[in-house]
């Protein structure tokens, strides 16, 4: 989730220059990898394919990041409205 959420920061980061903010003040968190967004998802995406899962694992994954997105979803809602 994190990793995705790398993505989208590129649209969240122009849009925060609007206010004033960039990747050398108050926006740091929102700056692509040094190699680029694009290199850096797909160097992570190409290290979890190479993980082999059984059956019962690869369940037990997906379960998690549902989890997760459930989870920060919740948190949003409970936060934001």
């Amino acid at each position: 989730m994190a990793e995705a959420s790398t993505l989208g920061a590129a649209f969240l980061l122009k849009d925060a220059a609007n206010l004033g903010l960039n990747k050398d003040f108050v926006a740091r968190h929102l700056a692509g990898a040094p190699e680029g967004r694009g290199l850096h998802w797909r160097t992570f995406t190409a290290a979890l394919d190479e993980i082999a899962l059984n059956e019962e694992e690869e369940e037990r994954a997906v379960a998690a990041a549902s989890d997760a997105f459930r989870a920060v979803h919740a948190y949003a809602v409970e936060k934001l409205g």
